[in-house]
């Protein structure tokens, strides 16, 4: 299931995401929900656009201020939606 960035910052906006990773020029946050459910949200991916990132090691930030060009929820089974707006 796919739905927008505006009604994913609405149900998840307030989740609390870590810094994880960097590759190709997009930074990755996750957050471990509990019962095995994770969000992923990436930042990124034009090295045009990147160069105005400040990210430090294990930051950690609202996924809503964090303004993603792309996140996805899963649950346990494996079962995700969310949005791709690069």
């Amino acid at each position: 299931m796919d739905m927008s960035k505006e009604e994913f910052l609405e149900k998840h906006g307030d989740v609390i995401l870590t810094f994880s990773s960097y590759y190709k020029y997009a930074f990755s946050y996750t957050a471990e929900l509990g019962n095995g459910e994770k969000i992923y949200a990436s930042i990124g991916g034009c090295s045009d656009d990147i160069y105005r990132l400040e990210v430090k090691n294990n930051e950690q930030v609202k996924l809503r201020d964090l303004d993603p060009d792309s996140a996805y929820f899963y649950n346990r089974n494996g079962a995700q939606y969310g949005f791709y707006g690069y």
